[in-house]
């Protein structure tokens, strides 16, 4: 089975004597539910209690560098539909739902997890701070972006670029005078943006002195990279990554332990 999720990378603003080790961190995931927060339901006025847990928690602290934590994050979601009642009126009706993200946290601070539509994302750093009791205020984290030279980074030193979108040029990205050719710079102007794509096929875009010149020149907003026999990651300079492994030989009993290994191996590339 093919698992693919979309994370988003982030930073805790805090200096390092003061972030918790990956194996404090685990120690305090007991896969016990506590209080996120409560609203009052908007169709009967009671209070509602939304909960949230940590479970499936695998901790390394042996490694050179970028020892980790990994857990699963479940918390309650509210869903609204309606629904025809036995008088045959219209009515919306409120239900609590489960969600869960995968996490992956660093020692260095930095932590990625998964995107969910339902998952506010300040809720999954919000639940780290208070497990592992950091003193921490409003702004306590920060989601990181992938600069231009990042993403350029990640074109020169891939495999395969399968897909490669760019971004509107702005009035300071000069595109004369980089091997663009006129036409190609006049049609940037004209787009919010240009997209370049093999489709289906086994074809790579890096290398095209085309692309290359792109690359140089404009901003690029979004890359599907390849290296060597990997799945494609797909990089978005809003700091997102999505990736994808395979499940199908792995057992429950080291579910776990390989998905965080895979996760660690798959983002710490763009930590």
């Amino acid at each position: 089975m093919t698992v693919r999720q979309t994370f988003r990378i982030a930073e805790f603003d805090l200096p390092q004597d003061e972030l918790p080790t990956p194996e404090e961190l685990a120690e305090n995931i007991n896969d016990e539910f506590s209080q996120r927060n409560e609203e009052e339901d908007p169709v009967s006025g009671e209070t509602l209690d939304y909960l949230e847990k940590g479970r499936n928690a695998h901790y390394e602290m042996n490694r050179d560098s970028y020892n980790f934590c990994y857990f699963r994050y479940v918390t309650d979601t509210p869903e609204s539909f309606r629904i025809r009642n036995d008088d045959n009126e219209e009515v919306e009706q409120n239900e609590t739902v489960l969600e869960t993200a995968s996490v992956i946290y660093f020692d260095t601070g930095e932590f990625a997890f998964q995107t969910r539509q339902d998952i506010a994302e300040a809720w999954i750093p919000a639940f780290i701070a208070k497990i592992a009791d950091m003193d921490v205020d409003n702004d306590f984290f920060t989601r990181k972006f992938f600069e231009s030279d990042k993403m350029r980074s990640v074109y020169q030193n891939a495999d395969t670029i399968s897909k490669i979108a760019f971004n509107h040029p702005g009035d300071s990205e000069n595109i004369s005078g980089n091997g663009l050719g006129d036409d190609i710079g006049d049609l940037a102007e004209l787009c919010e943006g240009l997209t370049f794509s093999t489709g289906q096929g086994d074809g790579n875009l890096q290398g095209n002195s085309v692309i290359d010149a792109a690359v140089d020149a404009l901003e690029v907003k979004q890359l599907n990279t390849k290296r060597g026999d990997e799945n494609m990651i797909t990089v978005k300079n809003s700091g997102r990554l999505t990736i994808s492994w395979n499940e199908s030989e792995w057992n429950q009993d080291e579910l776990a332990r390989n998905r965080a290994q895979t996760i660690r191996s798959k983002i710490l590339p763009f930590i």
